[in-house]
């Protein structure tokens, strides 16, 4: 169940242009290219969408989404339209969100471990 709606809606923004830029670099041209892209989709947004399933302070989970995001987008933007063409750029939808599931990980360690340390927890 979702329970941050503001990062719910981060996450479905991004979506829609991770989404958008698959399909302009891809070659749509049968159903077995969706077959294929709907699994690289999911794990492209996974981890700015797990942001939207966090309870606690909603306000820092938003803004770690945001940033997830924006890290995202300007790695998929760079790859594909800034940097010189590769070979190798689809992997980019594969290592984006290892990194931005570590950042997310990182982020809910300092979070937790903020609360532990402030006052009145």
């Amino acid at each position: 169940m979702i329970k941050n709606r503001s990062a719910a809606i981060v996450t479905a923004i991004y979506a829609a242009i991770v989404a958008a830029i698959m399909t302009n670099q891809g070659d749509p041209d049968s159903i077995g290219w969706f077959a294929l892209a709907i699994p690289f989709l999911i794990v492209a947004i996974a981890p700015v969408g797990l942001a939207s399933f966090m309870d606690s302070t909603q306000t820092a989970w938003t803004l770690a989404a945001a940033i997830a995001a924006l890290f995202g987008l300007w790695g998929y933007i760079d790859t594909f339209y800034i940097g010189r063409p590769d070979a190798q750029g689809g992997l980019v939808f594969f290592i984006i969100p290892v990194l931005q599931f570590a950042g997310i990980g990182v982020f809910a360690f300092l979070l937790g471990l903020s609360k532990k340390v402030s006052p009145g927890s």
